[in-house]
């Protein structure tokens, strides 16, 4: 490459070829291909490829890149990507080399995190803290499922359990609230009232365990439509199947047995449940005294 410095005087022309063979100098060197991948997968890397002390260019997509006009001698190629550790390279560029290969080989880091704690709030809990309700208690069928019982599990007996209300004795499922007689409380099946909620003065249920979702105590506080009652209202709803499908489940105790079917269809739009239950105390009797001496029992469903 010549350059001419027309008109000029001669120390005048050198200072102008200067810069004419700075820019003859840039074009000569090696060229350095190469291709950045995984070291375990061979998969590309797009990856900052650092030459020297610039930063020289970020390889493409399929982790190819180009370094032009690399000195003769030994060169380090520094390689960073995000979630690999960093790869120095050393590469030996002969003076008669007019291009070269290279492939670079990341190592993946494993990321230490820092522990994460989930802390759940009970809805129960949460309902306590954020929604005055002086006077309503609510039992769910999965909590009543836990009461210990020598025979049925019953609702009604576990109200007794709940502050604020008195069994009237350990033979009957009848409950006094705040004070008042057992006949001051109304007793409803889904809003619907029940009289005489009690099986020989207690020995059975009233509601099938299984079939039981929810039980709500209201001990004041609640309207005239519920007929007056003074002391409280017991509002036992029935279980909801959420689940798609068929599923069934088979309680034994030592008084009765029940089994329970249920069902949800169309995403939980349509729900269905059957319950049924035989007591058996006629036929125990019956076992242990040889004749049919306490013929009691009945079918619910």
């Amino acid at each position: 490459m010549a350059c001419l410095a027309l008109g000029l005087s001669a120390s005048a022309g050198a200072s102008m070829l200067v810069p004419c063979m700075a820019r003859a100098q840039s074009t000569t060197g090696t060229v350095v291909t190469g291709t950045v991948v995984d070291a375990a997968t061979g998969l590309p890397v797009r990856a900052d490829i650092v030459f020297g002390t610039r930063r020289a260019l970020r390889s493409d997509s399929l982790g190819r890149f180009t370094l032009r006009a690399v000195p003769t001698g030994s060169v380090t190629l520094l390689v960073r990507a995000v979630g690999y550790r960093a790869n120095s390279t050393p590469l030996l560029v002969a003076g008669g080399d007019s291009a070269m290969h290279v492939t670079v080989r990341m190592a993946t880091i494993t990321a230490m995190l820092s522990s994460v704690m989930t802390i759940a709030i009970r809805e129960e809990r949460e309902q306590f803290d954020e929604t005055v309700q002086t006077s309503a208690l609510t039992i769910r069928g999965s909590e009543l499922s836990n009461i210990p019982a020598l025979g049925e599990r019953d609702a009604l007996r576990a109200i007794a359990f709940l502050p604020g209300v008195s069994a009237r004795n350990d033979f009957s499922t009848s409950f006094n609230v705040r004070g008042g007689e057992a006949d001051q409380n109304l007793v409803m099946l889904d809003g619907i009232p029940i009289y005489n909620p009690f099986h020989l003065g207690g020995l059975f249920g009233t509601f099938i365990d299984a079939a039981v979702g929810e039980v709500e105590l209201l001990t004041g506080g609640f309207s005239a439509r519920h007929g007056g009652k003074l002391s409280s209202v017991l509002d036992v709803k029935s279980a909801e199947e959420t689940r798609s499908g068929v599923h069934g489940s088979t309680d034994l105790s030592l008084l009765a047995t029940s089994s329970r079917l249920a069902g949800s269809h169309g995403n939980g739009r349509f729900a269905w449940s059957m319950a049924g239950r035989r007591t058996y105390v006629d036929k125990v009797m019956q076992a242990m005294k040889g004749s049919d001496v306490f013929p009691y029992h009945f079918q619910d469903a």
